[in-house]
């Protein structure tokens, strides 16, 4: 783990030179691919708050992931936002939006759980995932780790696979249902959660895990 923290340290450290600039730049490109979008707040929320390891430049950029054996998180957001501002989902993005309404939680948060879970599918358990689902209410919680520990975990699993020639299967049903969980976990299960947000968790857990 020690080995591990380091290595994303050095990583981060040489990445946030560029990220200010990079925020800056796409700043105008933001505007315009947001335009005619009616969830424009919930989507700055994302923008606001983007980790390093996921340049706001690359949530831009329309290559990459689709069809290959991993997805980025920046390419995963990308592609759910678009997903939302197009109302495609069946009531994603208004379900999405009103998820972190009702539960205090921001949109880059739960898609960092359906994330997760998505490139975690027919490779690694999901213990890795409901572990970040409990830190994430914690005030110490560090987003870029818990992306840059997932994807380790992942590729590991990724080059396990190959060297045995097989490859990954995916299993939406399975998907959606472990998705419902860390979304659960996440907007506090232990206290009780109102049918209006489980409707809202089922229809984004069922969304998420859509085949891109």
């Amino acid at each position: 783990r020690t080995q591990q923290k380091s290595a994303y340290l050095q990583r981060s450290s040489r990445s946030a030179v560029v990220v200010r600039a990079a925020v800056d730049e796409n700043q105008a490109a933001v505007d315009s691919f947001f335009k005619d979008f009616n969830l424009k707040k919930l989507a700055n929320k994302v923008v606001g708050a983007i980790p390093v390891v996921s340049l706001l430049s690359k949530l831009l950029t329309p290559e990459g992931g689709i069809g290959s054996e991993s997805l980025s998180y920046n390419e995963y957001c990308r592609i759910k936002l678009d997903d939302a501002r197009k109302g495609e989902g069946d009531g994603f993005g208004v379900s999405l939006s009103e998820l972190c309404r009702l539960q205090k939680k921001e949109p880059r948060q739960l898609l960092l759980l359906t994330w997760m879970v998505y490139e975690g599918n027919g490779l690694i358990n999901g213990d890795i995932v409901m572990a970040c689902a409990r830190r994430m209410s914690s005030s110490g919680f560090d987003f870029e780790y818990e992306i840059f520990r997932f994807e380790n975990a992942r590729d590991e699993a990724l080059a396990a696979a190959a060297k045995k020639g097989v490859k990954r299967v995916r299993d939406t049903a399975p998907a959606v249902e472990a998705a419902k969980l860390a979304l659960e976990k996440c907007c506090g299960e232990a206290n009780g959660l109102a049918a209006e947000s489980k409707a809202h968790i089922d229809i984004i857990a069922i969304a998420t895990m859509a085949p891109l």
